[in-house]
């Protein structure tokens, strides 16, 4: 009985996650729309991480036994997951105005190698040669996808790649934040204190004439309101829930659906189409950072 019901935790738990990632992509997708219509890049992600706070807080209110818990640990490390929010979103945003979805997105989606450097740094995780040989692979991955080999790429092109990395960076670190804050308190509270953090910051850095003229009834605006819904607010809210029943290890090769959900988005919607290098480049990330992922969930549930 007991084992029935771990197994249909896990599967709504599972499929939150899977819901989760593939609005997450369709996210990317939306922004891409945005930023064809000469939308800034911070500007698509503020408005996104405000209406996405709103709608946490809605959830939150709407339900009136879920207890705000808040303390010194759990308000420090819900500011470094904001942090790694808002720089995830806003670089991820730049990085598709300098290249396309397919690209930005795969780059993001480098994020468990940033996850592992950060674990050698703080040493909270070994480095072992398999991860090591993953990451140098994943590093020709990114060769193959953005075209650093070529010479003649303008400096543009080379911001857009940076910007991707870098969104894969702070995606780590919020992954740190989060997983640090949810030791102190419960989940509401650190996606509140997070969504604050991510508005602000973004808010704060975006062209505050664009970003209120959004509110002018302009044909765009239905575009904003469906990306801060499903891309932020009701998306982070799928994954947050689904992740207190299944592991991060887990969560992470379920994550794949977000790149390949976005890039399907870019290539068919946008036309943003990815020649042969581009395609196997994308492949060598997408499966290497799958397999290290699963490597890694091995090793934890051999630790156990």
């Amino acid at each position: 009985m007991n084992s029935l019901k771990f197994l249909s935790s896990f599967s709504y738990g599972l499929v939150f996650v899977i819901l989760a990632a593939f609005l997450w992509g369709i996210g990317g997708g939306l922004a891409g729309i945005l930023l064809n219509h000469g939308w800034n890049a911070v500007v698509i992600a503020a408005f996104r991480a405000c209406l996405g706070f709103l709608f946490i807080l809605f959830w939150y209110v709407s339900r009136s036994q879920m207890s705000f818990i808040l303390n010194k640990s759990i308000l420090i490390w819900a500011v470094v997951a904001g942090i790694g929010m808002a720089g995830n979103i806003g670089f991820y945003f730049v990085s598709i105005s300098y290249t396309s979805v397919p690209v930005a997105s795969t780059l993001m989606y480098t994020a468990p190698i940033f996850v592992l450097i950060l674990s050698a740094l703080f040493k909270t995780e070994r480095v072992t040669s398999f991860k090591l040989i993953s990451a140098l692979v994943v590093v020709g991955g990114i060769i193959l996808l953005t075209g650093v080999y070529d010479t003649e790429r303008s400096a543009i092109q080379f911001i857009g790649v940076l910007s991707g990395l870098l969104s894969g960076l702070s995606y780590a670190v919020f992954i740190f934040g989060y997983k640090n804050s949810s030791a102190y308190g419960n989940f509401i509270t650190v996606l509140i204190i997070s969504s604050i953090t991510e508005s602000t910051i973004l808010l704060s850095l975006s062209d505050k004439n664009q970003f209120f003229s959004i509110f002018e009834m302009n044909q765009d605006l239905i575009w904003f309101l469906i990306l801060g819904l499903i891309g932020a607010g009701l998306s982070t809210l799928l994954y947050v829930i689904g992740l207190k029943k299944i592991t991060p290890g887990v969560a992470s090769i379920v994550a794949m659906i977000e790149p390949v959900t976005a890039s399907s988005f870019g290539i068919l919607l946008l036309a943003q189409a990815l020649n042969f290098t581009q395609l196997l480049g994308m492949i060598v990330i997408v499966v290497t950072i799958t397999l290290l992922s699963y490597h890694s969930i091995r090793i934890e549930n051999h630790k156990k």
